[in-house]
């Protein structure tokens, strides 16, 4: 299975509370990439502390969308129990650190159900299966403390800033856990948020490297095929760009391959409608749709050129067995064993053909099948 730690869709947790209205103003950009990621990912992982991040689903793409992506674990939540943040002490020392609220009862340290609720809280008036959507969120998600994953990332975090035109041997502390950054307060914890600058505060792009690794962390555990990031990383992407991109392929990839299929981005459109929306969950999630991931991400070391001859090779090869000899043969090896009472064993020869044959030429088809259906259903959003 394909999957992706997709931080970008995340409504990333901030102390004045205004995630929410935020996540929906760059909802366009959320559209973007969860277009992307349903043609490049069985599945999608989404980071979430305090699941504003599925409030924020729901609302751009309707109750509906977001139960059957749930349902058919299309998305799924890693709720990172907690925030974190860059903290100083009595002294100039300070470190990445989690925290959570000791009682419980902000959402980003309650239970699961209970932060579920207060998301969902935020869109009420906008569902009518809400206890569908608390129970299913529910069940798609996998709980970490942040603490612990915090814990495993901040020397990472802080060899990568050490790169950064920012740095300054001052910086260094002698417990390597430790560093000694400016700008901070006595007992002041600073937090990813509004007005954040990595281009020239040091502690902003310690926190956005940091966020980052958590996300690069939280995609290993989780097997994934790539990551893409929510952090504010601006011009410090250079200090991790090769760890975060590993060769898996990006959506303007994606994109300027399906133009010369004559297929145009499509996600505005599929904001504007959410019926067609639901159309492209199913397009994306066919047996089709699942060889052309795999063939895409198996390509992605090609140029762009490259890419495209590959695609014109591959239109080339006709796959035999689906054509009427391939069926004609199957089956005649099936009715011709059953008619002499081997029943048991034409199911054996007709799982073998399948297993061996059939499958070989549906993965070379499959890229090419779901282009065509692709191409279908685009023109078909172009003419409204």
């Amino acid at each position: 299975m394909l999957k992706i730690l997709a931080g970008d869709l995340s409504a990333t947790w901030n102390i004045d509370g205004r995630h929410f209205d935020r996540y929906l103003e760059r909802g366009g950009l959320v559209a973007q990439s969860l277009c992307d990621q349903l043609l490049l990912h069985d599945q999608i992982l989404i980071p979430t502390q305090d699941y504003t991040t599925l409030a924020g689903l729901v609302h751009i793409f309707g109750e509906r969308n977001v139960l059957t992506l749930l349902g058919e674990e299309r998305i799924a939540f890693v709720r990172l129990r907690g925030f974190f943040g860059y903290a100083r002490g009595e002294g100039p020392d300070g470190r990445l650190v989690a925290m959570e609220d000791p009682t419980r009862k902000l959402p980003n340290s309650a239970p699961i159900q209970q932060s579920i609720e207060a998301g969902l809280s935020l869109i009420q008036e906008g569902t009518i299966e809400s206890q569908r959507l608390r129970n299913s969120a529910f069940a798609c998600t996998t709980e970490l403390e942040l603490g612990t994953v915090v814990d495993a990332v901040h020397r990472d975090t802080y060899a990568d800033l050490s790169q950064s035109s920012l740095w300054k041997a001052d910086y260094e502390f002698p417990n390597p856990d430790l560093l000694a950054l400016p700008g901070m307060e006595k007992m002041q914890i600073r937090v990813i948020g509004p007005g954040i600058d990595v281009s020239k505060n040091i502690v902003d792009q310690c926190l956005a490297l940091g966020l980052m690794n958590v996300e690069l962390y939280l995609a290993s555990r989780f097997d994934c095929a790539s990551s893409a990031t929510g952090s504010p990383i601006d011009d410090c992407i250079s200090l991790k760009l090769p760890r975060l991109t590993n060769n898996q392929p990006r959506s303007r990839e994606l994109w300027n391959f399906l133009d010369y299929s004559n297929i145009p981005n499509i996600a505005e459109p599929l904001l504007a409608e959410r019926d067609e929306m639901t159309k492209f969950i199913k397009l994306t999630k066919g047996r089709d749709a699942q060889e052309f991931r795999r063939w895409f991400h198996e390509n992605t070391n090609l140029t762009e050129k490259e890419l495209v001859k590959a695609y014109i090779e591959l239109l080339h090869e006709t796959p035999q067995i689906q054509g009427m000899g391939g069926r004609s043969l199957r089956m005649a090896a099936s009715v011709g064993l059953s008619a002499v009472g081997l029943g048991l064993v034409s199911d054996v020869v007709t799982s073998a053909i399948d297993n061996f044959v059939i499958d070989k030429f549906v993965r070379k088809s499959g890229t090419k099948f779901f282009l065509e259906d692709f191409i279908k259903f685009s023109g078909k959003i172009r003419s409204k």
